[in-house]
């Protein structure tokens, strides 16, 4: 069994993240679809229900201190490095999705 070269995985990394942003796309498209009759009348109907719900959907997820903020963008870039570094060091040229999930890309 001879593994896919490091070109055929590439595309293959680029063909999955191109599924994945249009699920993504499909996703927070149908959510702002749906839940738009929901959430429009939280911002008209009162002054006091509009600041109530700004701040849980605006103000409160970002009240992140600027440590947490950096160590989780520390975490992503690491575990990104680590992801697109792994096919480089191992003749099989597996990912470390590849190696938890048991997977192998072959010709």
């Amino acid at each position: 069994m001879t593994y896919a070269p490091l070109k055929i995985r590439i595309y293959a990394f680029l063909f999955d993240y191109l599924i994945i942003v249009l699920y993504g796309i499909f996703v927070v498209g149908t959510i702002s679809v749906i839940f738009r009759p929901f959430i429009t009348p939280l911002f008209s109907n009162s002054p006091a229900a509009a600041e109530l719900t700004g701040f849980f959907l605006v103000t409160l997820p970002t009240a992140l201190s600027d440590t947490a903020v950096y160590m989780i963008l520390i975490a992503v870039y690491l575990t990104a490095f680590i992801y697109f570094i792994s096919p480089l060091m191992n003749k099989k040229r597996k990912t470390t999705y590849d190696w938890i999930a048991g997977t192998k890309v072959v010709r």
